[in-house]
């Protein structure tokens, strides 16, 4: 249980929240110019929102997450707003990275599933053999979305602003580090590369062909046909490394600190991760370099926060740096993390 926010805590939080904006915006405007730049076009369905978005979060997060008032009401909603223009800048970004047109990956990758001794034939057959498994699967598999959604108010009721931060940040980084590495490893799946005909493919139940999902943007971004957004533009095309196992872990990391939550949300992702191979058709090498992303991202920015609030303390606040959370697990615990009631000030004093 934490005591009420204090004027001092919401000041430094939100000033932190507001700092997370630049990034952000240089994260858009590279995207936008990425964009434009490998030929798609910038038409009034793309460019509107996307300005939009940002000014009515920094707005939000300049105006109402630093008023004790209106503190949580303007933290949750920057934050959604935050995530919703983190998501768009990186959409563009893999388009783009997509139309570099790269010499595909995929046997590289189904070098690195022999040598681990996966077989994704084998893997993807139980779930077409276990149809009621996968349908539970699918489920966890398309809670990436509402999961960190749910996961800003959970949080911000909960006494945790500064997790909330350093969720914003870690995605900023793993979503960048995500796409740079597609854009020199493009890959699609194993049983495209393997050449399964769509009646073989069918046969799998689960798995998708060359003319539907992720793929098909893809292959048609490397062709040249698609340089228009499709009217259900939202699914990013990143294969190698897996972003869905990336925010997974991730889901599991920034809510751990909730102990009734946490064992809820850890098998919800575990199962996320599992069926990752088969509903988003990426190889286990996908995976592997999800997760270790996932891991350098999530030390990098418990290592850079306290620099970050320690500039971003409240007047008179300088040496406001958040507490550690007394949870301990390997890889989960976030060292620097805080709830508003435990921040030490200047003078030494407790809140």
């Amino acid at each position: 249980m934490t005591r009420p926010m204090q004027s001092q805590d919401a000041a430094a939080h939100a000033k932190l929240s507001l700092a997370l904006w630049l990034p952000i915006v240089l994260m858009t405007a590279v995207a936008l110019l990425a964009f434009h730049g490998c030929g798609f076009a910038l038409r009034g369905d793309v460019f509107p929102p996307v300005i939009g978005t940002l000014l009515l979060g920094v707005a939000t997060t300049r105006y109402l997450a630093a008023r004790p008032g209106t503190h949580c009401f303007g933290m949750v909603a920057g934050i959604w707003f935050q995530a919703a223009s983190i998501a768009g800048a990186a959409l563009m970004l893999t388009y783009s990275a997509a139309s570099l047109n790269r010499r595909l990956a995929d046997a590289l990758m189904l070098r690195m599933d022999h040598a681990m001794g996966y077989d994704w034939a084998a893997y993807v057959a139980w779930f077409t053999r276990h149809p009621h498994a996968a349908e539970f699967a699918v489920l966890c598999y398309n809670s990436n979305i509402l999961q960190p959604a749910l996961f800003v108010l959970v949080l911000m009721l909960s006494g945790h602003p500064d997790r909330l931060n350093k969720f914003v940040l870690v995605n900023i980084v793993t979503l960048l580090v995500a796409t740079t590495i597609f854009a020199f490893l493009p890959v699609t799946t194993a049983w495209l590369h393997q050449g399964l005909s769509p009646d073989e493919i069918a046969r799998f139940r689960f798995i998708s062909g060359s003319d539907q999902g992720w793929v098909r943007e893809l292959l048609r971004i490397r062709s040249g046909e698609l340089r228009v957004l499709p009217p259900d533009f939202s699914e990013g095309l990143v294969g190698f490394p897996s972003f869905h196992a990336i925010s997974a872990l991730l889901n599991i990391w920034v809510i751990w600190p909730l102990r009734y939550w946490r064992w809820a949300v850890l098998p919800i992702n575990t199962i996320m991760i599992a069926a990752t191979p088969v509903f988003g058709g990426h190889y286990l090498a996908d995976l592997v370099a999800g997760s270790v992303i996932a891991f350098a991202s999530v030390v990098f920015v418990n290592r850079l926060y306290p620099t970050l609030a320690k500039y971003c303390a409240a007047p008179g606040e300088s040496r406001w740096v958040p507490t550690a959370v007394a949870a301990k697990a390997p890889f989960l615990t976030a060292r620097g993390t805080a709830s508003p009631a435990r921040c030490s000030t200047k003078s030494g004093s407790q809140l």
